[in-house]
């Protein structure tokens, strides 16, 4: 074999054995920004009181409490996605106030006015969750429903399962849950790969698997826990799932995959045309009615 031919041999397989610190180095900082994304802060509507609790690790978490005219002791506690604010439960307000549903939309910890800086996508904020159903218990609610789209649809999912003998929710509704969030990142980063599916699925799963345990290291954050698919395979919680059969971001199969690991307790309903969590603006009607039916059975 002539020199050129070993220099060759040589650079490819240097690059080969840096290609998977190259893909770990990447997802890790990709992960970390993830875990640190902008705060959004809109005001909010009128008659909203603002609330503040403490979390068990002592940060403050903060909400907005609407009291129904004819508040009776039905409450929802309505969680929204990664990136987004409490107030994304406002254009629900219309139809959940008059139906005697009082609402408490918190922001999720590191994100709006809540405090902590790390998004945990579940494995803290399922705790949360449930530190808020104690205010409301507190607070003249004897029945309380989760309403949560995407990380608050699986958050609601994973704290209901942290207790499910209990039944602290009397039902959910989840829009465009993951099911794992692993399987799931492993989704979003084969996109990124302008490759073939053979080639971009290990990739991806070599990126994830690294990025994990960087942060796992770095941040004492084990993401193999952020599993909804394992809490709602133990809930007698009747759930109502929803995704938009044109989401590319969480794709409908992790609906489907949590309504066949219960399909005693859950209903599933795919939505044509919708994106994520775009399922109120596509049927707004049918949204609307299908909650409301769903919250009264």
């Amino acid at each position: 074999m002539s020199l050129k031919r070993h220099r060759v041999l040589l650079y490819a397989l240097i690059a080969l054995s840096l290609l998977p610190l190259g893909i770990t180095t990447l997802s890790a900082s990709a992960l970390l920004q993830m875990l640190h994304l902008p705060r959004t802060v809109i005001a909010d509507a009128p008659d909203t009181q603002l609330i503040q609790i403490e979390a068990q690790d002592h940060i403050a978490l903060k909400a907005a409490w609407v009291e129904s005219p004819t508040f009776a002791g039905s409450c929802v506690l309505s969680l929204h996605g990664a990136g987004g604010w409490r107030g994304r439960s406002q254009r629900f307000l219309p139809w959940l106030l008059p139906a005697g549903y009082s609402v408490l939309a918190p922001d999720l910890r590191a994100q709006g006015e809540s405090g902590g800086d790390t998004i945990t996508y579940g494995l803290l904020e399922q705790y949360d969750a449930i530190a808020w159903t104690v205010w409301l218990r507190g607070h003249g609610c004897t029945k309380i429903y989760g309403m949560g789209e995407s990380l608050g649809a699986s958050v609601l999912i994973m704290a209901a399962g942290l207790h499910p003998e209990e039944h602290v929710f009397e039902a959910i509704v989840a829009e465009c849950p993951f099911a794992d969030l692993l399987e799931a990142a492993e989704q979003r980063a084969g996109g990124l790969f302008p490759l073939p599916s053979t080639f971009a699925g290990p990739l991806a799963a070599m990126a994830v698997a690294g990025g994990n345990l960087y942060v796992r290291v770095t941040e004492g954050l084990n993401f193999n826990e952020a599993s909804p698919i394992r809490s709602i395979a133990k809930l007698h919680t009747p759930v109502l799932l929803i995704h938009g059969l044109a989401d590319t971001r969480t794709p409908p199969s992790h609906s489907q995959e949590l309504a066949a690991a219960n399909p005693a307790h859950t209903q599933l309903w795919l939505v044509p045309g919708a994106k994520h969590v775009g399922a109120y603006t596509t049927a707004p009607s049918e949204f609307r009615d299908r909650v409301l039916n769903f919250f009264r059975q």
